[in-house]
């Protein structure tokens, strides 16, 4: 009886350490790079519905009916 095998692809960076040190670097960096930003809260807050109304826009173009013309 044999068993069948799935082809995986292989990673690309082949060392694990190597592998896990580079995610932690980038994680440390997007880390570092938001906590450097300041916030307006307020106004995140306040544009919060701009950017529903914004979505809502956009989702009903796509999803209206296409016109074919004749």
């Amino acid at each position: 009886m044999t068993t069948l095998r799935t082809w995986k692809a292989p990673p690309l960076i082949p060392n694990p350490w190597l592998r896990y040190a580079f995610s932690l670097g980038v994680v440390a960096y997007l880390w570092l790079a938001t906590a450097s930003i300041e916030v307006n809260w307020l106004r995140v807050y306040e544009g919060l519905d701009r950017g529903a109304a914004f979505l809502a826009s956009e989702a009903a173009r796509e999803l209206a009916p296409v016109e074919i013309a004749k």
